[in-house]
């Protein structure tokens, strides 16, 4: 914890220049870290999302979720990525004087700090990834989840992401396919249990059901809904053409969140200058 000054006002910030002090907040200084961010106006919409983070806050001790936050506040997720384009859970919370969401990726980031250490900070600090292209190619829960957590993630963090469907992953955008997706019981070391005991039938409609309801409690949305969060937090959908052609699909067998069906040399092209993470 180090203690700087925001608008001429001694606070107590983290790492990161998150105030780890919520008391010690004013309008003063929700304007300077804004300007600091980018945001040289904070509008009657950017107070509308700010005031409910921070609300939300002081009433439960955890910021709500991106998820929530496009829920609740009446700012929808397209419009959050617009305002806070560098991540609208975590800038929000910044802004409003609140600690950084629990759900935000830890990176390195400058602060509004004063101190005579900067300049050491600053020389240290790691290099960060400013894009990904994360391939999905398998056609289960347990296949499909993490590229959306990491797509979502990746956005809440300012930093840019496409999602590549591919094979049966596919599934995840197929309007016929993609609110009947399950988990993989048969041959999951996952799960740690036989495989005759995976292949018992409607067991892996029972496993789906116990992992859906786990999401549902850490606020993690369903399949179609996630698709729709991260298209409409700026992550581009692609589906892969040998696999379109492979099982005679259309563009109109997709989610309308799809932006095109491309190959595999223009998913490299687009996945430039980026990291590219295989689920």
């Amino acid at each position: 914890m180090t203690m700087t000054l925001i608008a001429d006002a001694p606070v107590d910030v983290d790492a990161e220049g998150f105030l780890t002090n919520p008391e010690q907040w004013n309008e003063q200084i929700a304007h300077a870290i804004a300007a600091e961010n980018g945001i040289a106006d904070l509008t009657e919409r950017h107070w509308l999302v700010v005031s409910f983070m921070r609300e939300r806050y002081l009433a439960t001790g955890t910021a709500p979720s991106i998820r929530s936050l496009g829920k609740e506040s009446g700012v929808p997720i397209k419009e959050l990525y617009q305002l806070f384009p560098k991540g609208p859970a975590k800038l929000a919370a910044k802004i409003g004087g609140i600690p950084k969401p629990k759900g935000c990726i830890k990176k390195g980031a400058q602060t509004m700090t004063t101190t005579l250490e900067q300049p050491q900070l600053d020389a240290a600090e790691p290099k960060t990834i400013e894009k990904v292209a994360i391939v999905i190619s398998k056609g289960s829960l347990e296949g499909i989840y993490p590229g959306l957590i990491m797509a979502n993630g990746a956005r809440m963090d300012g930093i840019e992401a496409d999602l590549f469907f591919t094979f049966f992953g596919l599934d995840a955008i197929r309007n016929d396919r993609y609110e009947k997706i399950k988990v993989a019981t048969v041959g999951n070391p996952g799960l740690h249990m036989p495989t005759w005991l995976g292949a018992l039938p409607g067991f892996s409609a029972l496993v789906t059901k116990m992992m859906k309801r786990q999401m549902e409690k850490i606020d993690m949305p369903p399949i179609p809904e996630f698709i729709e969060l991260v298209a409409d937090s700026g992550v581009h959908l692609y589906a892969c053409k040998a696999s379109v052609d492979m099982f005679g699909l259309t563009m109109e067998d997709f989610a309308p969140q799809v932006e095109e069906i491309i190959s595999v040399g223009e998913f490299y092209e687009k996945a430039a200058d980026g990291q590219i993470i295989f689920t």
